[in-house]
């Protein structure tokens, strides 16, 4: 891919601004960190606010936060999410569906950090949204679990079991096996 950026970075006018966000984590993904800074200081360039469809801003702080993730530094790529993610579908391009991956990556850090205050409320949101949302649901039954909630844990399961065999998951999903270990430890 990063090769590939390099090619598509000869008509960089012709890209949109997507294009210069999957290059530039192209780039940070192949260790390329100054090309993928570069990329970075494209979007931060950018007129702020609607101008550039919030790419200035928002945009450029969820490509930075992508770049913590590949660090390692989950909790730098929260900090540096918790605005963009609040205001994601003000930014210019992109489907919904697409916008959306990026708050299940916020919600999965916040699960790695161990917060499940902000897991809770993030895939309570998300369900609101999509009553089906198989994440949201497995995140809920993790922070019950975590916090002590077996009720309420179980009754994640037993949804995130229904709505997973609904729409035919795998039935040696990772996450659908643990719900059912859930469901028959609590019987």
């Amino acid at each position: 891919m990063a090769a590939e950026s390099e090619r598509l970075l000869e008509h960089a006018d012709a890209l949109t601004l997507w294009m210069h966000h999957w290059i530039g984590l192209a780039f940070a993904r192949a260790g390329q960190t100054p090309k993928a800074e570069r990329q970075m200081a494209y979007l931060r360039q950018l007129p702020e606010g609607r101008a550039s469809g919030y790419w200035s801003t928002q945009g450029a702080d969820i490509l930075e936060a992508e770049f913590a993730i590949i660090r390692g530094d989950e909790a730098r790529a929260v900090q540096l999410m918790a605005t963009p993610i609040r205001h994601i579908h003000r930014m210019g391009g992109g489907s919904r569906e697409q916008k959306d991956i990026f708050k299940d990556i916020y919600m999965e850090l916040h699960r790695r950090l161990g917060d499940t205050d902000a897991v809770i409320a993030l895939a309570q949101e998300r369900l609101l949204q999509n009553p089906n949302h198989l994440q949201s649901l497995a995140a809920l039954a993790w922070a019950y679990g975590r916090t002590d909630q077996a009720a309420l844990e179980r009754q994640a399961c037993a949804q995130l079991v229904r709505k997973a065999e609904a729409v035919g998951v795998h039935p040696d999903a990772p996450t659908l096996v643990g719900a059912r270990q859930t469901l028959h430890a609590g019987c």
